[in-house]
């Protein structure tokens, strides 16, 4: 943090978000109840979860929903980009990319040869067709 954001924090003009608080509370070794309230809360026995607990439990949350995302975002961002390079290779003819283009038709065709005599790759008179 710097010296501008701490000073703010301590003149009441702004507060620091969860994370920072949860952080800080981790590093400093003391309850984020203490942090937060100057005061420690009597820990419940029953099943309710205290805040700590609460706000701990919502940090995770929130970096595994941030993780995903970004993920998912990657991932739709590569399908996208990969699309237009496929197409833009169909659209050129670009025999390289049609060749990884899952979307192009592929058709069988036979011919019939001009003549069923053998030509001589080294005859000078048909050059070698």
């Amino acid at each position: 943090m710097t010296r501008q954001t701490v000073s703010t924090w301590e003149t009441g003009k702004n507060m620091p978000n969860l994370e920072t608080l949860h952080t800080l509370s981790q590093l400093l070794n003391i309850s984020l109840e203490k942090l937060l309230f100057n005061e420690e809360i009597e820990k419940k026995k029953d099943k309710e979860s205290s805040l700590t607990t609460q706000i701990d439990h919502d940090v995770r949350l929130k970096s595994r929903y941030r993780r995903w995302t970004f993920g998912l975002g990657g991932l739709i961002v590569l399908a996208l980009v990969s699309i237009s390079i496929l197409c833009w290779g169909y659209y050129k003819g670009i025999g390289t990319i049609d060749r990884f283009d899952p979307f192009l038709s592929y058709k069988v065709g036979y011919t019939k040869l001009p003549s069923e005599k053998e030509i001589s790759p080294n005859n000078k008179k048909n050059n070698g067709y």
